[in-house]
């Protein structure tokens, strides 16, 4: 039986084996990672050894929010340096390592194509040396934070080396760590340092003070951190409605329903609007500063009466409240919070009712159904449709199957083969991975088809009914 990970790795090989190095340098990172590790202690009494790590779980909560991370103008340029510098010691490599073939060549009796061959990609290399003196490498200027994480704890282990080194084994851009010192009984000394790979700048942020203390420093250590972490000013924005459904948007944006946040925005003056149906609407502008957070509660006013969009397809059905005429479809009719029967009628159509009062949306779209469809026939024909979409999603089910198994048995044969009977397990392998994959999009998507028709069958049981 083999193993996922062999079969990854084999399946991988035959597919999309991967040049040794970059055709040119090019950005590649996708994310800028932080880490946050251990602090180091001197001279701490046992019952408050706690604070090696507890006080960058402290820093940890409060920067956790942060999203994306914005480069600054010299960031920008030393992380194209480190790209260039990467790739020209890439292509270094594989020039020493070309050119001791050349030279085992030239000492064995390999052929003089052979020895063509390894100039000419000497060629290349040597080029692609001279051309990246003039790369422009285009650099993601805002790319989404990621916190390194050491097993199932967002705390890393203590730095035992050099801050670079310690960043480059863990493939960190920014490092916080620090030390806690206890010169007296009564003292306590907090060093936080914080450590930017690509810069290769340390700042510092020193705090004083008994136990009590130094945790509410570290906390107001963590806003500063969290702007290192974004590379900009920062502020939050908390509103909570009196009203759970109410819809909150700030700055434009529809941030939730009842309770919104905005994390991380620029600092300024934000519209705050607030709705909920049966209420008036609230619009409030809020200010806030760099690295505050504004929590505002907002109380809405209930409407005496609401107005309710009814709308029919086909439209033109004329609507009844009771007994008494409305109009025709779209209309839109007053509630009151009293219950009333609504009824929907049109030519050629079955009509169509529903109770108006609180619990009934802004808008109402009713559907009718021809006169010339009894609604047994139309529950009848959505049965129908599901159960044949069932069987064909059941039908297409081995399949898959079939292909998986086979890539498989092709994949593990692949290592141990030789000559053509390597290429062919090569080719057979490729083949059915592709067609496996191919045949599981075929029946994921009569999966989402049959759930689809089993949707609509039990809409049309429950309205209609029907056997």
């Amino acid at each position: 039986m083999v193993s996922i990970r062999t079969f990854v790795l084999v399946t991988a090989f035959i597919i999309s084996p991967l040049p040794l190095i970059p055709a040119a340098p090019s950005d590649t990172r996708t994310e800028w990672r932080v880490g946050i590790a251990i602090f180091s202690s001197g001279n701490l009494p046992a019952h408050h050894g706690y604070l090696e790590r507890s006080l960058p779980q402290i820093l940890y909560e409060a920067v956790a929010s942060a999203d994306i991370h914005v480069f600054s103008g010299e960031e920008t340029e030393r992380y194209r340096d480190r790209i260039l510098t990467d790739y020209r010691e890439a292509v270094t490599r594989e020039l020493w390592s070309l050119r001791a073939q050349l030279d085992e060549n030239s000492l064995s009796s390999g052929g003089r194509g052979q020895r063509d061959t390894i100039l000419e990609q000497i060629g290349e290399k040597e080029r692609a040396l001279l051309d990246s003196g003039a790369a422009r490498v285009n650099i993601e200027t805002e790319k989404p934070v990621v916190f390194a994480a050491a097993g199932d704890s967002p705390i890393l282990p203590k730095v035992e080396q050099g801050l670079g080194e310690y960043c480059r084994s863990r493939d960190l851009d920014f490092l916080v760590t620090g030390t806690v010192t206890n010169p007296t009984d009564t003292t306590y000394i907090v060093k936080v340092v914080l450590y930017d790979a690509n810069l290769d700048a340390i700042d510092e942020i020193r705090t004083a003070g008994g136990p009590e203390r130094i945790v509410e420093e570290v906390e107001i250590m963590g806003g500063r951190i969290k702007e290192k972490i974004l590379g900009r000013e920062w502020s939050t924005i908390r509103i909570v409605s009196d009203v759970d459904g109410a819809m909150i948007e700030i700055g434009g944006a529809f941030r939730g329903v009842g309770t919104a946040e905005a994390e991380n925005i620029t600092p300024g003056a934000y519209t705050i609007t607030v709705r909920a149906p049966g209420f008036l609407s609230r619009e409030l502008t809020v200010t806030v500063g760099p690295g505050e957070t504004a929590e505002i509660g907002v109380g809405l006013e209930r409407l005496a009466s609401r107005e309710v969009l009814v709308e029919t397809y086909p439209q033109g059905a004329a609507v009844y409240v009771g007994s008494l005429y409305r109009g025709t479809a779209p209309v839109f009719l007053r509630e009151t919070g009293e219950e009333s029967m609504v009824i929907a009628a049109l030519d050629g159509y079955h009509d169509e009712s529903f109770v108006l009062g609180r619990d009934v949306r802004d808008t109402v779209v009713l559907d009718l159904l021809p006169s010339s469809v009894s609604a047994e026939d139309l529950v009848r024909d959505g049965r129908h449709r599901f159960y044949r979409s069932l069987g064909a999603f059941a039908l297409s089910m081995p399949v898959p199957f079939y292909f998986w198994y086979s890539s498989i048995e092709h994949a593990v044969a692949f290592p141990m083969a030789e000559g053509a009977e390597r290429v062919r397990h090569a080719r057979l392998g490729e083949a059915y991975y592709y067609s496996y994959l191919a045949t599981f999009f075929v029946a994921g998507s009569l999966l989402i088809d049959t759930l689809s028709n089993l949707f609509r069958y039990l809409s049309l049981q429950e309205r209609y009914g029907g056997s």
